[in-house]
């Protein structure tokens, strides 16, 4: 009678466990994952731009029901900047979030749109990249090397960085500074009197600790995330280029999904954008301060000077290179 009522407990509890188990592993199942994006960049795992990246693959997981996702490779994981873009046309790297150095790359003629001292201000660049000349270098991107511009993220203009105060075009004499791999940077920068060496961002810091430049260009968040205040003392107000990422993604990638999920790709795109522009614009008083409890110095001084040179002298240097309507159309954009 014991030994009935004890195999007939088992035998309940057995099926109780089954059915809970069951139950809990179904649950626990969920949606299907079908693929995980690969989104590599540059930049160091703090700041806006990168909790706008991991926002982004909240939004995308969240909207695709948990069939996508998108993990983040920061910090050069998976190469320097155009590695990175190199590898997102080949399609080793699903995405990446690059500025707009690209259009140098690829697309030379265009590249007056990346002329330090062309903007007035981070208002006219929007207008321009998010107008007539932004849609024709998008276009272009897509035409020549397969890459589809998802969204423009604003990351806020670029500050002169040095081991010592400048602030006159004397000043800038020699100067060994760091400049992305642009020709027309390059120009800009020999224009203006400097010795500028191009260097990989990822190798940037050793390049100022050892001495083989003593001077960079690049937004507060870049300043700030990559720690060059330990390398860097002065920090002057030139702004004299606004700046942004593009997240780019291969066009071959994107056809590839079902219309429903590259229209999510699109549009979590954006929102995740809307995120970062609204961090920069709030937060870049916030990082100046951050830099200079760092110990750097914060220099008021007058780029007009410097801009003047440029705009005089940059079209005549490059009219046979570089197309100079561009050059005209950012200018005169409204």
């Amino acid at each position: 009678m014991k030994r009935g009522i004890l195999a007939a407990l088992f035998v309940f509890f057995a099926a109780v466990f089954l059915m809970a188990g069951g139950s809990s592993e179904k649950k626990a199942e969920g949606p299907k994952l079908i693929k995980e994006f690969k989104l590599g960049y540059i930049n160091s795992p703090i700041g806006p731009m990168h909790e706008a990246a991991v926002k982004y693959g909240e939004l995308v997981r969240e909207a695709t029901g948990g069939r996508y996702s998108v993990k983040v490779y920061p910090s050069s994981q998976l190469g320097n900047e155009r590695e990175l873009t190199e590898a997102v046309t080949l399609g080793t790297v699903d995405m990446t979030l690059s500025g707009p150095t690209p259009v140098s790359w690829y697309i030379p003629e265009y590249s007056m749109v990346n002329c330090p001292f062309i903007y007035k201000d981070l208002q006219h660049y929007m207008r321009v990249w998010d107008g007539e000349v932004g849609k024709m270098i998008n276009g272009l991107l897509l035409e020549k090397k397969g890459l589809q511009v998802l969204d423009n993220w604003y990351r806020g203009p670029r500050y002169l960085t040095a081991k010592k105060e400048i602030k006159t075009l004397e000043d800038l004499k020699g100067l060994k500074i760091r400049v992305p791999e642009a020709e027309i940077t390059l120009e800009v920068w020999k224009i203006l009197g400097t010795n500028p060496t191009p260097v990989p961002f990822n190798e940037l810091y050793m390049a100022l600790q050892q001495g083989v430049v003593t001077a960079q260009e690049n937004p507060f968040e870049m300043i700030q995330t990559a720690s060059l205040y330990d390398v860097q003392k002065f920090i002057m107000n030139t702004q004299h280029v606004a700046s942004h990422y593009m997240l780019l993604i291969g066009d071959k990638q994107l056809k590839s999904l079902p219309p429903e999920i590259q229209k999510a790709i699109r549009e979590t795109a954006v929102k995740a954008g809307d995120y970062q522009d609204k961090m920069m614009l709030e937060g870049e008083q916030k990082i100046l301060k951050d830099l200079e409890a760092k110990g750097m110095k914060f220099v008021e001084m007058d780029p007009k000077p410097w801009k003047e040179i440029v705009l005089r002298e940059i079209p005549a240097k490059l009219a046979g290179k570089y197309r100079m309507d561009i050059f005209e159309k950012v200018i005169n954009t409204n």
